[in-house]
């Protein structure tokens, strides 16, 4: 079977989120913390974060106040991976044209053990949503994985 382009370059970008989103059981790096929210979300996350630290300073600030600051002066930094990979997910959405999403779901589907009913459920609630596109992707995972 001849397979075209724009397969190869499907299936380049599935090994990619599958690598980024992998649990941490499949590669040294442990993956899966990198699947979730988008980068703003994220910003919202962690600044409530702080505040909560901010909140509880009194309670111990000889040990809460270096960290919170820290963390503080360093979000961005801390965030970066997170605007990297808000762009590949958009890339990737662009170019398979899917909602972008549905891609940011799909990754964080693979973030779950294929043996948990969270994941069919998932599975069968993103098949539903994105139909035969879905299918060819996961057609295009196991591919990848043999």
């Amino acid at each position: 079977m001849e397979v075209s382009g724009s397969e190869v370059a499907a299936e380049n970008d599935l090994a990619r989120v599958e690598f980024a989103f992998a649990p941490s059981g499949k590669r040294a790096l442990g993956g899966g913390v990198l699947a979730g929210p988008n980068l703003e979300l994220r910003k919202d996350l962690f600044d409530f974060i702080v505040a909560e630290l901010g909140r509880r300073e009194s309670d111990n600030p000889r040990r809460i106040r270096p960290v919170r600051v820290a963390l503080q002066n360093q979000r961005d930094d801390l965030l970066a991976f997170a605007g990297v990979l808000d762009d590949k997910l958009a890339t990737i959405s662009r170019a398979h044209e899917l909602p972008e999403h549905l891609v940011r779901a799909v990754c964080v589907l693979h973030r779950k053990p294929s043996t948990s009913p969270a994941y069919w459920q998932g599975w069968n609630r993103l098949r539903a949503r994105m139909g035969a596109q879905f299918l060819k992707w996961t057609r295009q995972s196991r591919h990848s994985a043999s």
